[in-house]
């Protein structure tokens, strides 16, 4: 049996078949074809499953709205547009090429035959009618107001302001004259994608770009801010403020989408985070939490006022702030030119002054405190221009792009919480269910006096507390309560580690450094197995260095307890992620328990979930974090090892599956899984794998073939005549789908699937499922796409095991919204982000004592 690494070179599977199982048959050429043809999804309806049937059907109402047509035009026409400078240069900025296509059409409204325009602010624009002509040029001289002095207005150190302009500053038209090229490139008939009762099946992105740029357009001359497909209007009633001079913006998302039940358009309630307009210095102070602009940190400013638009009170001109002043407003001096005076050689003579002696002595305008502060700098780096920081307010609808606090993230969800009926006015199917040893009521069950289902123990354990202040005693003594409640035996801790009060001040990373030499010098021979650590909130700046240190340094097994949210339920969570990390389980399915799990539990199945993670825009020179997880003691379903690795920053598709670096050595994510799975379930390797995949939307849905064959490869390489049978299944959230009950106020039931009307015609297998009960707000279905099925799932079976994968979270009490294998490596990869985001870009590898633990969870 040839080979290229080791797993084939372990002993063979045990001759015993365990109860059960049934042995996979090889078929003669079956799973031989090549690698295009084995992964190319079949986009056939009529070939792929029918719709599922089992369960309660139930009506349903959806955001999802029927578009039809009265009379008019069946067709669009498209148009490329190309606009230039006058020396030739293209013209980039959207808001710029809708202004100059908007002027071509007032001044040649005759020539273009009077017609109705959409432009997506880039190269495309649609009309309803055809143009006189498939090829036109035009200029246009845009009258571009600009606020400017007679000669020169930059307040620099080499400015050279006349003296006239003290006491005026005219406002000059600066015409601005532009190319524009309008070239014909189709007729798009729509009529047609009106009329399919089963939706379109091809050619129809382009008819749908142009209806989504149609409305787009109608919401920029509204004034609007943009963002994809969802638009904000600068009305108070849509503003929630969140503290820090950072508002929550309500508006809509639109889309139209070619469905099962043919054109329709969805709308739904969407939101985004801006800054508060006002005085800029205002926003400064509500940001940094001080009492008075002298105590504001700009360092910490400048990075957050960046590319900021302002208005000007002297002169009512909007700027972009480019930085700051290095030098005080008092001090900070530039060379004002003298009118009519001249030296010997008729030079105009200059004198030195301060940017605040400018605007109080010669322009007559008040300034209250901003002498002993900075300016801020709206000109370019090598010609800036300073103007005094009370004279700059910021404009409205800006969207503001860090990371909110907790604090601010906590309100946000709490104001947007809208129940079904709420989202309605501002504004088939089925049920499945499944038992485990608690029949859940609504997806959630109560644990209350039942025990683990595999507990274990704590013997030898550390406490090392960060929260100085806090009464950390009561906690963990209430915690090892819980835990003996629910079968685990935990000791008393070995010893209690309490910060020196002196490290405060110190970076993150340095006090976890010398909290871990005071755990080493008093456990020097025998470091303790579990810690848990207590820090003032979660995302402190110790977060990062603590995960390191213990998952890769030291490979210990840990958990944090954040202060500010304890409570008896909080502390019941922990307990139930402890028992996980430690390696128990704390329940099972009663179908995972009699190994009833269709096409799953009587194959050798290894179920991967996959999630890539990126830092904050604001952080765009970190890596992306790429995490995968993998089931292991088949036939279970609730254990998971992850394997994590960075890549280059925003990359969305994962580099590492699969990584030769040798004859046979293989570095990859997949190789480290697959070896974990045979070791884990009785030195047996999986004849079925089914990859769970998160974050690609469907224009992306082709990039994932690269990863599955890229997994192939890895199985190949270590050994040559193993074919797996391979499924992968892409789960969305980011959609827009909307279930409501008629005539109810509650939540859809928590089971339900949806697979035929709104669901997507190109794919024969898709569905929407809400495996869970939302407590709050209105529940939203996720998304699931069959890409690939050689396993060969029915439509009922696909959707029962994505409902069993959703209640096996060992997190919570409770279904979860996805299957639990994707929310696994979300968490993975967001834990492994916040060591990147502390530690910098290099990963290193988990300790040995943690890689197959699922310290994730």
């Amino acid at each position: 049996m040839a080979s290229k690494g080791t797993l084939s070179n372990l002993p063979p599977p045990p001759q015993e078949i365990p109860p059960n199982v049934v042995p996979m048959q090889v078929e003669p050429g079956k799973g031989c074809g090549s690698l295009s043809e084995r992964l190319r999804p079949n986009f056939n309806q009529m070939n792929g499953p029918r719709p599922g049937v089992k369960g309660k059907k139930i009506h349903l109402l959806t955001n999802h709205f029927r578009v039809c047509f009265q009379g008019g035009t069946s067709h669009l026409h498209s148009y490329s547009v190309n606009v230039h400078y006058e020396n030739g240069d293209p013209v980039t900025r959207r808001n710029l090429i809708r202004k100059v296509i908007q002027k071509l059409w007032e001044i040649y409204s005759l020539e273009l035959g009077e017609q109705a325009f959409a432009t997506d602010g880039q190269q495309s624009l649609f009309t309803a009618c055809p143009l006189p002509k498939k090829k036109l040029e035009f200029t246009v001289v845009l009258d571009v107001a600009t606020s400017k002095s007679k000669t020169d207005s930059s307040l620099s150190g080499n400015g050279d302001f006349s003296e006239g302009d003290q006491k005026r500053q005219k406002i000059i038209s600066g015409f601005k004259t532009f190319k524009v090229q309008i070239t014909f490139v189709s007729v798009i008939p729509f009529q047609s994608m009106l009329d399919a009762p089963n939706g379109v099946k091809s050619g129809n992105n382009e008819v749908l770009r142009a209806l989504d740029t149609i409305l787009q357009h109608s919401n920029a001359k509204r004034n609007c801010l943009l963002l994809r497909q969802s638009y904000f209007s600068n009305e108070i009633r849509n503003f929630m403020d969140l503290t820090g001079g950072i508002l929550g913006c309500r508006g809509f998302h639109s889309s139209f989408q070619s469905v099962q039940g043919g054109l329709f358009f969805n709308l739904d309630v969407s939101t985004t985070t801006i800054i508060q307009l006002g005085p800029l210095v205002n926003f400064l102070m509500a940001n940094q939490n001080v009492d008075n602009p002298f105590k504001i940190d700009w360092t910490k400013a400048t990075g957050i006022l960046k590319n900021l638009r302002i208005k000007l009170a002297h002169s009512n001109r909007e700027h972009k702030v480019t930085g700051l002043s290095d030098r005080l407003c008092k001090e900070l001096k530039f060379l004002l030119r003298l009118k009519g005076s001249h030296d010997q050689n008729d030079n105009v003579q200059t004198v030195e002054v301060t940017v605040y002696d400018y605007f109080i002595r010669r322009r007559g305008i008040e300034l209250s405190y901003s002498s002993n502060l900075p300016c801020i700098n709206v000109g370019s780096q090598h010609r800036p221009q300073f103007i005094p920081i009370e004279l700059c307010s910021l404009v409205s609808l800006q969207r503001y792009k860090e990371e909110l606090s907790i604090h601010q993230r906590s309100l946000l969800l709490k104001k947007l919480r809208q129940k079904p009926m709420e989202i309605i006015n501002d504004l088939n199917e089925l049920r499945v269910g499944n038992k485990v040893d608690l029949v859940p009521k609504r997806s959630r069950w109560n644990f209350n006096d039942k025990k683990f289902a595999e507990p274990k123990g704590i013997e030898f354990w550390v406490v090392v507390n960060f929260s100085t202040g806090f009464d950390i005693r009561s906690s963990y003594t209430e915690l090892a309560k819980l835990g003996a409640m629910e079968g685990m035996h935990i000791r008393p801790p070995a010893f209690v580690f309490e910060e020196n009060p002196k490290h405060k001040k110190k970076p993150g990373s340095v006090r976890v450094d010398l909290m871990f030499e005071q755990i080493i010098s008093k456990f020097r021979k025998d470091p303790p197995r579990f810690i848990l650590y207590f820090l003032p909130t979660k995302f402190s700046c110790l977060y990062g260095p603590w995960k390191k240190k213990c998952l890769m340094d030291f490979g210990i097994r840990n958990q944090c307890i954040a202060m500010n949210r304890v409570d008896e339920a909080y502390l019941a969570n922990v307990i139930l992620k402890m028992n996980a990390r430690l390696g128990g389980i704390n329940f099972m399915l009663s179908a995972e328990v009699s190994q009833t799990i269709p096409l799953v539990s009587k194959v050798p199945t290894l179920i991967l979930g996959m999630d890539v993670r990126h830092a904050a825009s604001a952080r765009s020179d970190l890596p992306s974090v790429a995490a995968v997880v993998g089931s292991r003691q088949w036939p279970m379903i609730s254990c998971y090892a992850a394997s994590i690795r960075v890549q280059p920053p925003k990359t969305e598709t994962i580099h590492s599956l699969f990584k030769p670096i040798s004859e046979g050595e293989d570095t990859g994510i997949i190789r480290e899984l697959l070896m974990d799975f045979y070791a884990s379930s009785g030195k047996r390797k999986p004849a079925q794998i089914i990859i769970f995949r998160q974050g690609l939307c469907e224009s992306q849905f082709k990039q994932i073939i690269n990863e599955v064959e890229e997994i192939i490869k890895a199985c190949k390489f270590l050994d040559e005549t193993w074919s797996p049978k391979f499924t992968l299944i892409i789960a969305q959230r980011r959609h827009h789908t909307k279930l409501f009950q008629p005539d109810s106020s509650e939540n859809i039931p928590p089971g339900t699937v949806v697979d035929t009307k709104i669901c997507h015609p190109l794919y024969n297998n898709n569905f929407y499922m809400c495996a869970h009960a939302a407590r709050v707000g209105t529940s939203r279905p996720s998304h699931y796409f069959v890409l690939l099925d050689e396993i060969g799932f029915s439509s009922d079976d696909a959707q029962e095991l994505v409902h069993c994968l959703c209640y096996v979270s060992q997190r919570c009490t409770s279904a979860i919204y996805e299957v639990a294998p994707i929310r696994y490596a979300r968490l993975a990869a967001a834990q492994m982000l916040e060591i990147v985001k502390s530690e910098g870009p290099q990963l290193p590898k988990l300790h040995k004592n943690i890689r197959d633990t699922m310290f994730f969870c």
